[in-house]
């Protein structure tokens, strides 16, 4: 397909015209234009009381005589003080009066979250009206309120402090205080709070007067300073005794920078109040706008676990963890993301909880994090991981809410990315900056941002006039992700590009999933190829259309090797011919490392997947015995993991591991000795964790030295005073009484500590042993021993799943099932005797291991009850396994064994740390 020629900014101006209008606000007869709302908190009662004065404007077509406002039940209105005015202003006439007038208020019924209002005499239309409400409500507990109470420990005086959090998300202002709760209606506000004078009380501007509400001082009121125009989630409040770091509020540019925590973890916080200036500046120039408030507060919560932090503008609120003094990059990220979402939710209000909205938020903290804190590490391919992995699954196995949301963030963010990399970076910078321009102080659909990179692309010859991102963008926000196919054809100077969806086949085969899909179904992506013809700059070659199966092209070389998606410049994967892999494999040397790092991770991804001899995959890998990319290796170490997890109980494993050992060893001297440096630090976990995964002694006996401290430890189940790195190797590799230390502490686990930490070390005592009789005691203590109440059934479900990730593991749970039948037939029932079925029978991938299945089952076939299909299905699974391995497994086993026995001489190199310099204040 051509690209768009150069034409006249008249004609682009006509097609701009074409594309759907922006997000159009619904007609409401009655807006709010400001609140002036009272709080006055009680935090030992946990309640409050609050009075709200909204000033409102007839914008309908008549005059009505009804008012309708959002309102909780839960919260108790003082109906007969319910009191409306008409307020003087210079559009009444000459005949009207310029005082207040007040107008009765006939009738007050409240139905459906909603507070219905009749009054005696009809508003009318662009006349301003104030009408004033008291009401009463209750402190939520938890964070799942807009307005909650939470605790925490002085650590000096270990006195109970309290601190209250007012953060509506859309569609909760109505369980604060009554309100017109619609995310397109924008208001300002003006704020006043009561509170001991010993705490400090932050909202979204800052405080304008303070009064004294007791004789003794002791109470006062604070009155802050009239907001711009903004939503009702928008709306922020805090109240606690938190401090900042001693040096306080940072100024940027006019304006005030905050970061508050308890008295014993500010001093933590230095790091993020020192970034944070930095990074108000970068995201200031790139989206052309200044940071719209005087001042932003960053606040850190104890006991506050989402994953997501609650988000006013101009203060936001963090888990503890997310803001102390870490990684810099990533600390760099979080602060940035949070930042960016200042001008993206707020200055410009997304209609719903949008995902794109925080997709491009990550999108821009991702530029500025390696804009002033460089890394080695480039975001995309990690995430990309993550995302193929999930979205491959040959079924939906079911995401919580939470993660689904990560999971849709992290696609808007690639697919943001791509059409950066489409576009150009100017392009796509000034279309971001056009829609901040369009939308400040408005609300906004997802499809609003969409439209305005359209038309900036068209504007600069960069988008073929027939496609709207509009069209393009759902598709790759849906179900799966693409797989492009590319067959390069010399003969006839032709390359084609197939188009279809990503699945684990293997694991469709193995676990017997039927495709169902529906013609309509079978529609695929507007998909841009980008493509780089051996050295020289990738180049736009054209676009494929959501019916577009097959495309051929004869204008991209087919004497030279090519790479399509280049460095992953979108989030799909990408497949060749047999031939083109052989010449990709000959120049991995040669080639930039991102698209080494791509090479390596859709090679690995496509052989775990059905879609590529492994083989092929390993041919890749073996220009790794000279890597020196710290994003190459931290690119492969997954699907590292995942090959030797395949691998695992055939004859290629031992080789396998030795090659892997051949080839991180070098990495790991070449990372050298503890030092500062974050990203070698990371990498250098990651190394003894594969390498000890393989056996390697060093790592081992390292692990096992650290190991000693924490039996050494006065009081070890306070907590593991160890990296948690090191627990895997030991219970791998080491003794039976080290192992069984983990165990005790596992038993009695401190109910004061966080059911994570416990999680953990249930996985890894459970998952990583190498000895039968381990799993022999855990198995026996878990499922066969009556009186113990140390574990629940959720606890079995998580042992069994990791047991059954090794070879000896899902070995010793098939023995023990085969010679304790009777007794754990009695003893367990339900989806806990189905899944262990499941576990014992169905992870075997040599024939021996079918036998032996076969066997049993046919023995007990009439006795597996409930677990008979389970059973049947685990059979299957096993035929399928053992099938795979018998086609995979001799010609990895060759080329293993002629590549060890190869001379090879492992290249000796030192990483080279990144050098900092000092912040820059602008962003490419």
């Amino acid at each position: 397909m051509a690209w768009l020629p150069g034409i006249a900014c008249v004609a682009i101006l006509l097609l701009a015209s074409a594309v759907s209008a922006f997000y159009e606000l619904p007609k409401v007869p009655v807006e709010p234009k400001g609140y002036r709302l009272d709080i006055v908190p009680n935090p030992e009662e946990g309640t409050y009381k609050g009075r709200v004065r909204i000033d409102i404007v007839n914008r309908g077509a008549e005059a009505v005589t009804e008012l309708k406002l959002d309102a909780s039940s839960n919260l108790t209105i003082n109906d007969k003080e319910i009191k409306l005015i008409r307020l003087a202003n210079a559009d009444l006439s000459e005949e009207e009066s310029d005082e207040d007038t007040p107008i009765s208020v006939n009738g007050v019924e409240v139905k459906d979250e909603e507070i219905v209002l009749q009054c005696s005499q009809k508003l009318q239309r662009d006349a301003t009206y104030q009408l004033d409400i008291q009401f009463e409500g209750k402190f939520g507990d938890d964070p799942t309120y807009p307005f909650f109470k939470s605790t925490y420990t002085d650590a000096e005086s270990t006195e109970t402090r309290w601190f209250l959090v007012l953060s509506p998300k859309i569609d909760e202002a109505r369980r604060i205080f009554p309100c017109f709760d619609k995310p397109y209606l924008k208001s300002w506000f003006e704020l006043s709070v009561s509170h001991k004078r010993s705490h400090v009380a932050l909202s979204n501007m800052p405080i304008l007067d303070q009064a004294n509400v007791s004789r003794d001082g002791e109470m006062v009121r604070d009155q802050f300073s009239r907001t711009p125009l903004m939503t009702v989630n928008s709306l922020g409040l805090f109240i606690s005794d938190f401090k900042m770091p001693e040096v306080e509020y940072l100024q940027t540019d006019g304006i005030k920078i905050g970061l508050w925590g308890r008295s014993d973890f500010v001093s933590t916080l230095s790091k993020a109040q020192q970034l944070l200036p930095s990074v108000l500046v970068s995201l200031e120039l790139y989206l052309s706008r200044p940071y719209p408030l005087p001042h932003l507060n960053l606040i850190a919560l104890p006991s506050y676990t989402e994953e997501r932090p609650r988000n006013a503008w101009g203060l936001q609120w963090f888990k503890e963890s997310d803001l102390m003094n870490s990684n810099s990059y990533w600390l760099t990220h979080r602060v940035a993301k949070a930042a960016a979402m200042q001008w993206l939710s707020h200055l410009a209000s997304p209609v719903n909880d949008s995902v794109v909205t925080s997709g491009l938020a990550n999108f821009l903290a991702t530029n500025v994090a390696q804009q002033l804190e460089p890394t080695m590490y480039h975001w995309n391919q990690g995430s990309f991981h993550t995302l193929v992995l999930e979205l491959g699954k040959p079924r939906n196995y079911g995401l919580d809410s939470e993660q689904m949301r990560t999971l849709l963030e992290s696609r808007v963010q690639l697919v943001v990315q791509m059409m950066e990399q489409v576009f150009g970076p100017n392009t796509f910078k000034q279309a971001i900056q056009n829609f901040l321009a369009k939308k400040e102080f408005k609300a906004y659909a997802d499809d609003d941002l969409w439209q305005v990179i359209t038309e900036q692309a068209w504007v600069d010859n960069k988008l073929p006039s027939s496609i709207s991102l509009s069209d393009v963008i759902p598709p790759w926000l849906s179900n799966r992700i693409p797989l492009v196919t590319v067959n390069v054809y010399p003969e006839n100077k032709t390359v084609t590009f197939t188009q279809d969806k990503f699945v684990d086949n293997l694991e469709s085969i193995w676990n017997k999933v039927v495709k169902k899909e529906s013609p309509e179904k079978t529609m695929g992506w507007w998909l841009p190829l980008v493509v780089a013809e051996e050295q020289q700059e990738p180049k736009n070659v054209g676009w494929m259309t959501p019916k577009d199966h097959t495309v051929s092209f004869n204008n991209i070389s087919t004497s030279k090797y090519i790479i399509v998606n280049p460095g992953s410049t979108g989030p799909y994967l990408v497949n060749y011919d047999t031939e083109s892999w052989k010449r990709l494999a000959a120049e991995m040397k040669n080639l930039p490392v991102t698209q080494r790092a791509q090479l390596i991770h859709d090679s690995l991804t496509l052989a775990l997947s059905g879609h590529l001899n492994s083989v092929t995959a390993l041919e890749i890998t073996a220009s790794l015995k000279s890597e020196q990319a710290p994003e190459v290796w931290r690119t492969f170490y997954p699907l590292a993991e995942r090959i030797r997890d395949r691998f695992q109980g055939t004859a290629a494993s031992k080789n396998l591991d030795a090659y892997l050992k051949g080839l991180l060893i070098p990495v790991l001297d070449a990372l050298g000795e503890e030092d500062k440096s974050s990203w070698k630090t990371e990498l250098r976990v990651r190394t003894r964790h594969l390498l000890c995964q393989t056996g390697f002694s060093p790592c081992i006996d390292n692990a096992r030295l650290s190991y000693a401290l924490w039996q050494n430890a006065s009081h070890p189940d306070d907590g593991m005073p160890i990296a948690s790195s090191h627990l895997c190797p030991v219970m791998a590799w080491g003794n039976y009484d080290e192992w069984q230390f983990a165990l005790e502490r596992l038993k009695n686990f401190p109910t004061n500590r966080s059911k994570a930490e416990r999680t953990f070390l249930m996985k890894t005592v459970a998952g990583c042993p190498h000895d039968p009789k381990k799993y022999e005691t855990l198995l026996n203590l878990t499922f066969m021993n009556r009186k113990n109440n140390k574990f629940s059934d959720e606890d079995r479900f998580i042992i069994l799943s990791a047991i059954s990730g090794e070879s000896i593991g899902y070995t010793t749970l098939f023995n023990f099932l085969k010679f304790n039948w009777n007794d754990l037939k009695k003893r367990i029932q339900g989806p806990l005797w189905d899944y262990f079925v499941q576990t014992a029978l169905g992870n075997f991938r040599t024939e021996e291991g079918l036998k032996e299945v076969t066997e049993l089952f046919n023995e007990r076939k009439s006795e597996f009850g409930t677990a008979i299909k389970t059973a049947e299905d685990s059979i299957g699974r096993v035929e399928n396994r053992v099938k795979w391995a018998k086609e995979s497994t001799p010609n990895v086993e060759i080329w293993l064994n002629k590549t060890m026995e190869a001379s090879w001489t492992p290249q000796r190199f030192k990483f080279q740390d990144v050098v900092v310099v000092s912040h820059t204040r602008k962003m490419a």
